[in-house]
């Protein structure tokens, strides 16, 4: 018989066995043997860890930048065309009914998707509920075009 063959057999079934001991050690031994079986579930992890860890340490790459989806992107520069849009035939019709209301509703979701829009593009979003929202409009819309966002 191949010696392959053979350790593979034994591996198939001895990795199961193990696994399930494991579980009944970690479920219903007593005290000791419990602690036991938690270190010897712990001490490949710490290892692991620690030698991640190390790696890190040595000046290697890591990337922890945000991966920002640019599906996401498209998506909020197209809703906020279709919020401009929006305000601006609501601004040039004046016999739409409760049109306050609408456009104060309109203006509450671009402010919204423009505050989305800041945090795909990474500009530091001020918001304060005393601060005068237009200046703080135009100053997000200014960073987003220096970023290269248009709607």
């Amino acid at each position: 018989m191949n010696v392959v063959v053979v350790l593979e057999v034994v591996a198939l079934t001895l990795v199961p066995v193990g696994a399930y001991a494991m579980m009944w050690f970690l479920v219903f031994a007593p005290g000791r043997y419990r602690q036991a079986a938690c270190a010897v579930l712990t001490v490949p992890y710490w290892l692991l860890k620690r030698r991640m860890g190390g790696l890190r340490r040595r000046g290697r790459p890591v990337t922890d930048a945000p991966v920002v989806d640019p599906f996401a992107a498209l998506g909020v520069q197209f809703a906020l065309g279709r919020l401009t849009a929006e305000l601006e035939a609501l601004a040039a019709d004046r016999e739409v009914f409760a049109r306050g209301f609408r456009v104060a509703a309109t203006q509450a979701a671009y402010d919204d998707v423009l505050e989305q829009a800041c945090v795909l593009a990474q500009v530091p979003v001020q918001r304060d509920k005393h601060d005068n929202r237009e200046v703080t409009r135009l100053i997000e819309e200014a960073a987003l075009a220096e970023r290269g966002w248009n709607w």
